[in-house]
């Protein structure tokens, strides 16, 4: 399993390389039928595109607040604040002091909890540990908590979990945990690998109408999720990660068809919120285009 990640890379990469040099021998070739002088234009259009989502965008953050109506929420936790953070995908391409100016940021914004769903490395064990340290620098009151994705298990989950334990960091890996007086949160693990089990996340969770906030790497999700907690946190498609203009994203990588309209953004299925959150690091291309890496801020109401 852990080749086979690096099989997929290869042929994506190929495909990827194959489509542009057709789009941009096409765009060229136009180009040459209006004006001769204007055939290079698209290469240096593509040129520029590149080079600014791998040396500018992929570290462009974007902070996005987002306030939601939860009931049952009680008015103790009024204005309780959450922070989302997913795909982080900590590899070769990671600047650990980038990282670290991030994870300032985040705790710039004093949040109540800090939320990760998943992905936070690549492929490779040896990014564990530095993940692990890097993330051990967050700080909420009422702690950080996890649950993995696709790539982490790759890599090894085991190893993973106990990596971010051992920083403070807590695993929900199909469990859950009451926050304050008022919140129940619930992780499970993978639906993308179908390790998720739901049924045994909320094994336990009392039906005392408070609400229901449910971690999950990706959002196909929701089918079963949905009416059965109040709000989704999820992440895995990185919001297309590379969005052209007219087509959209390029990558849309939800297993479910029923995930596919909560791929990125804010989404409802019945009574249940979802958030997809684009995510901070890449995969397959270091790059960004269109689509910024993403802290995300959700406050809590009654």
């Amino acid at each position: 399993m852990l080749f086979w990640p690096r099989v997929r890379k290869r042929k994506f990469y190929a495909i990827v390389a194959a489509l542009a040099l057709l789009l941009l021998l096409t765009a060229s070739a136009f180009c040459w039928m209006l004006d001769p002088r204007l055939a290079p234009l698209p290469w240096l259009a593509a040129a520029a595109a590149l080079a600014y989502g791998v040396l500018w965008e992929r570290r462009w953050v974007e902070t996005t607040r987002r306030t939601v109506t939860l009931p049952g929420l009680p008015e103790s936790m009024d204005g309780f604040r959450i922070v989302h953070l997913s795909d982080l995908h900590w590899d070769a391409y990671t600047r650990p002091e980038w990282m670290r100016r991030t994870f300032d940021r985040v705790n710039a914004l004093e949040p109540d909890i800090i939320v990760l769903t998943g992905d936070l490395i690549t492929h490779f064990r040896e990014y564990i540990e530095p993940c692990a340290r890097g993330l051990g620098h967050l700080r909420a009151r009422h702690g950080v908590f996890a649950v993995l994705g696709n790539h982490d298990h790759w890599a090894s989950g085991r190893l993973l979990t106990e990596a971010l334990e051992a920083s403070g960091i807590t695993v929900l890996n199909n469990a859950h945990r009451p926050i304050g007086d008022g919140l129940w949160l619930v992780g499970v693990d993978d639906p993308h690998l179908q390790r998720a089990d739901l049924n045994r996340a909320l094994e336990g969770v009392a039906d005392d109408g408070r609400p229901r906030v449910l971690l999950a790497h990706s959002p196909d999700i929701m089918e079963e999720a949905a009416d059965r907690v109040d709000l989704v946190l999820s992440g895995h498609t990185h919001g297309g990660q590379v969005r052209l203009p007219v087509l959209g994203a390029i990558m849309r990588v939800t297993r479910r068809p029923a995930a596919r309209p909560f791929t990125v953004g804010w989404g409802r299925a019945g009574r249940t919120l979802c958030f997809t959150n684009r995510g901070l690091g890449s995969v397959l291309i270091p790059i960004r285009f269109n689509c910024r890496p993403e802290i995300a801020v959700i406050t809590l109401k009654v």
